[in-house]
């Protein structure tokens, strides 16, 4: 080509950027196809006149190839699904309502043993400070007559379980353990489904068990991995869970 003579160079975007983020398929070898398919830059060298200029030229559309191959479609990254999920099962604790204790109705209110009917559970928290059994008793008359006596056995937390209930302290709503996040074990491909690129997430996780947790969850329970999933779309600012 003499130097006055324009020159059309042309780069396939498709073979812009290999596997490792290169430009290996702007030298020719070959090279993935990138994000943007299909996209062909052709620039006029116009009067460049040079052989050098024209490389300069080549290389500037092979930079442009491959950003704009960098800005097709993306994956949700493990790192970026530990975080959305390990904040989610943050906000999910494991809780439940313990029973408050029993009314009964006896001749004898004075032998009844409250600790009989409350539990193991309950009976080991009292023995570790966590609750307390209040018993109360009153006659039941007829006619002016005790025929027997009502006894409630209440259960009661202490200062020491406090700060493992939720909500007001005489419900006795406890908190029983936090989720925590073990691995992720898979991401699919996305896919289109309904309009939008979709993908799922499986993942394990545990309970890490409270003290009363250590009271109320079974051994099973407190080992156990779990197996949960979790769907995510892409919108223009990233992946999101659905």
């Amino acid at each position: 080509m003499s130097p006055g003579e324009g020159a059309l160079v042309e780069i396939d975007a498709d073979r812009a950027v290999d596997k490792q983020g290169g430009s290996e398929g702007c030298r020719g070898g070959p090279a993935r196809r990138g994000g943007v398919l299909g996209l062909r830059l052709v620039i006029d060298m116009g009067r460049a006149g040079t052989r050098s200029l024209g490389r300069v030229g080549a290389l500037g559309v092979c930079a442009v190839a491959i950003c704009l191959a960098a800005c097709g479609p993306s994956k949700l990254s493990r790192g970026e699904a530990r975080r959305v999920i390990s904040e989610r099962l943050e906000a999910d604790n494991v809780s439940r309502s313990i029973d408050r204790g029993q009314m009964f109705t006896t001749t004898d209110p004075d032998s009844l043993d409250c600790t009989r009917h409350v539990g193991s559970a309950v009976n080991e928290g009292i023995a570790q400070g966590f609750f307390s059994i209040r018993k109360t008793k009153a006659p039941i008359k007829l006619l002016g007559r005790t025929y027997t006596h009502r006894v409630d056995c209440i259960v009661e937390a202490t200062e020491k379980a406090a700060e493992y209930l939720i909500g007001d302290p005489g419900d006795l709503h406890a908190l029983l353990a936090k989720k925590e996040l073990v691995e992720i074990s898979a991401i699919s491909e996305p896919a289109e489904m309904l309009g939008k690129r979709v993908c799922e997430v499986i993942y394990l996780y545990r309970l890490a068990p409270t003290p009363l947790g250590e009271l109320f969850l079974s051994d099973e329970q407190r080992t156990v991995k779990y197996e949960a999933r979790l769907a995510f779309a892409e919108y223009d600012d990233g992946w999101r869970p659905e």
